[in-house]
Parts: C-alpha cells; structure tokens; sequence
C-alpha cells in the first residue's frame, strides 16, 4: 500500500507536465492541419505571453488546490479542445475539396479555351 501510494503521489505530482504537454501537442496538431491563411488569422487575432514563477509558488498553489476538481477541469478541457480539433478538422476538410473543385474548374476552362484556338 505504502508503494502504490509512493507512485500516486508520484503521478500526482507529474499530471500537470503532462497534461499540459498533452494540450500542446492537440494545439500543434491543430495548427500543422489549419491553413497558412487560418494560422495567419489566429496569430492576428491572439498574443500568446508566458510566465515564469518560481516551483515554490506553483507548490503552494497547487496544495491549495482541489486536485480531483483540477483533473475533471483538464479533462472537460481536453474534451473540449478534441471536438474543437474535429470540427476543425471537418472545416477544413470542406474548405480544400471546394479549393479542389475551384481548381479542377479553372483548369477545365483552360483546356477548353485552349482547343478552341
């Protein structure tokens, strides 16, 4: 019991790390699938900043903290973030098939203006 409870401490410890690394990689994989013209949008429209604060404080902060309140906070964030990344993804989806269709259109009537020189 004593070990096991060694690991969860262990993990509990840890779960910030990680699940802020698990938003970080969502959050690329979002951006590497939207469109320079989005990605360009988003950055016009956000200022990303950062803080740092000394281990100490985030301690604190964290033992004052309900921590099962903050897991279910994070995971309704990362449900969140995984329907956002899938309508998104569907968005976009739409956006290059009619990108597509454009194309094959513009090169459709080249052709045809082309056979008839």
């Amino acid at each position: 019991i004593a070990f096991m409870g060694n690991t969860f401490a262990r993990v509990l410890q840890q779960k910030t790390a990680v699940l802020t690394r698990t938003k970080a990689l969502i959050i690329l994989e979002m951006y590497c699938q939207t469109s320079t013209k989005r990605r360009t949008q988003i950055e016009e429209e956000n200022q990303w900043t950062y803080i740092t604060v000394p281990k100490a404080t985030l301690d604190m902060i964290d033992e004052s903290t309900n921590q099962n309140h903050d897991l279910l906070k994070i995971q309704a964030e990362m449900t969140e973030l995984k329907v956002e990344l899938a309508k998104t993804k569907s968005e976009m989806i739409t956006e290059f098939r009619f990108e597509l269709h454009n194309t094959v259109e513009k090169i459709a009537m080249m052709l045809a203006k082309k056979e008839f020189h």
